[in-house]
């Protein structure tokens, strides 16, 4: 996207995109989400725990890094949720123009949010042969002493950032974060105060999760969070009970307005304020911003969020539209707030939503758009709106 006209004075702007997903990159989630089409497996089962009652899910398109890492001995230190970073990192990059600059990527800033650690157990299981079931002591004893060892590599919860920064030059100022979706508004924010302050001009931000994988799913079931069904697992739709754990990994390039515009760089959308909080409601509160055309939000576990989403949102905003694509989508636990925040951008590029998200809506031109996130636990925003602020 570019217009050498663009001038966004001091705002912090989103000049690229990059997703993975049960669809693939972007252009191929778009694309679903306009035809009404659904990612959701109705039955899936992970290698490593083959009996566990899984319900709905869904596993990410395949992962192909060859645009992106010359070095294929690189791939070896890294696990699924690893290698989607790099993907879409990778994605986001290139479609800010970046990709080939190598003084600007190691200018980036880089603040990443991961979810709990995928651990594939199937290899410590396999490591003890016939005794592995039965002899718990000897698998917590021996049986990660057998596996391969670059496994430890791959369950260290910093190598994504590390594998991200490493394939593609960054380095900047950097953290990770884990492991819920608010940490990608706290990343998200963590950008954009740096930008304004004058540390750096540009950032990369995003989430990775591999939700598919033993201790996230154990977790999300201990908890009662997943659906039964595909339809079970739609937001806003009666029966509306859990959600579709999912492997998903978002990025976006944030640059200060200046910077863009120096570039000839369009941005899909201008950063407003972001707020994170404890109750569901709190940070649209806190917002206190214009109202918006329409409200993206994800992580909602039933129906009793959903109606508390409506009634907040039709108190506060009657005209704003109201659309997850969890129902799609299904749910990237850190990886998804970032998820909504990059499709609301690519719906304020467009100008609109997916047409099924519009319901009964009389939205015509959207130019304003609220990312969110709430569970039981903490509640996240951002305001995203076209044009310089």
């Amino acid at each position: 996207m570019t217009d050498a006209s663009f001038d966004a004075s001091s705002a912090v702007v989103v000049t690229g995109l990059g997703l993975h997903g049960g669809f693939g990159d972007l252009d191929s989630t778009w694309q679903a989400l306009s035809e009404g089409r659904s990612a959701l497996v109705p039955s899936h089962r992970i290698a490593d725990a083959p009996d566990l009652p899984l319900g709905c899910a869904v596993p990410a398109a395949k992962i192909d890094l060859s645009g992106y890492v010359a070095d294929r001995k690189t791939t070896k230190y890294m696990s699924d949720t690893t290698a989607m970073a790099v993907l879409a990192a990778g994605r986001a990059l290139e479609d800010a123009g970046l990709l080939d600059d190598q003084i600007a990527c190691a200018g980036l800033a880089l603040y990443m949010a991961t979810s709990h650690i995928a651990f594939d157990l199937s290899q410590a299981v396999a490591a003890l042969g016939e005794t592995s079931e039965t002899h718990l002591r000897e698998l917590g004893q021996e049986g990660l002493r057998r596996c391969n060892p670059l496994l430890p590599f791959k369950l260290l919860l910093n190598m994504p950032l590390g594998l991200v920064s490493i394939v593609f030059g960054i380095r900047g100022p950097n953290f990770i974060l884990y492991p819920g979706a608010e940490q990608g508004a706290l990343a998200l924010d963590a950008a954009v105060r740096g930008i304004s302050a004058g540390r750096f001009s540009r950032a990369l931000v995003g989430g990775s999760a591999q939700m598919l994988s033993l201790s996230p799913l154990l977790l999300q079931g201990r908890s009662r969070l997943l659906a039964a069904s595909p339809e079970s697992a739609r937001p806003y739709r009666p029966g509306h009970v859990g959600y579709a754990p999912a492997d998903q990994a978002a990025f976006l390039v944030l640059e200060s307005g200046p910077a863009a515009a120096e570039r000839g760089r369009k941005p899909y959308a201008t950063v407003g304020r972001i707020s994170v909080g404890v109750a569901a409601d709190e940070p649209l509160r806190r917002l206190g911003e214009a109202a918006p055309d329409a409200i993206v939000t994800t992580g909602n576990r039933d129906e009793v969020q959903d109606s508390q989403d409506l009634r907040t949102c039709e108190a506060a905003w009657p005209r704003a539209t109201l659309a997850s694509f969890d129902g799609q989508l299904g749910f990237g636990g850190a990886a998804s707030f970032l998820t909504s925040t990059v499709l609301a951008c690519r719906a304020l590029g467009a100008g609109t939503l997916p047409t099924e998200h519009l319901g009964s809506s009389s939205l015509r031109s959207l130019a304003r758009v609220l990312a969110t996130f709430q569970d039981s636990d903490s509640a996240a925003a951002v305001s995203l709106h076209r044009g310089p602020a």
